[in-house]
């Protein structure tokens, strides 16, 4: 399998892994007996998996021969690439960029 289809194959974990966790999130909402710390927990856990799903897509573009622009073509200033997501972008592409042929 080469590799750029494993990452895809992440990217598409990850977005399943974000919608159960909406999903989750929406019924904990409506949960009279949920606490406040459990619903801020969950919280933070899917804005977690936001951000690195986010990271994962763009590396995924840019392996595809994307632009930045092409991928996010209005990007808000308090939503901007911050130094660590670019680290994870890199590190990821840098894992996924070459593939290993197989000998067979």
């Amino acid at each position: 399998m080469r590799k750029i289809y494993e990452l895809k194959i992440k990217c598409k974990e990850l977005a399943a892994e974000i919608r159960t966790a909406k999903a989750e999130l929406k019924v904990a909402f409506k949960d009279k007996n949920c606490s406040i710390n459990a619903y801020s927990m969950m919280m933070s856990k899917l804005h977690y998996k936001q951000v690195a799903f986010r990271c994962y897509h763009i590396a995924y573009c840019e392996l595809r021969g994307r632009t930045r622009e092409q991928i996010e073509p209005k990007v808000r200033e308090y939503n901007q690439i911050d130094y660590n997501s670019q680290k994870k972008i890199d590190q990821i592409k840098s894992d996924y960029a070459w593939e290993v042929k197989d000998v067979a």
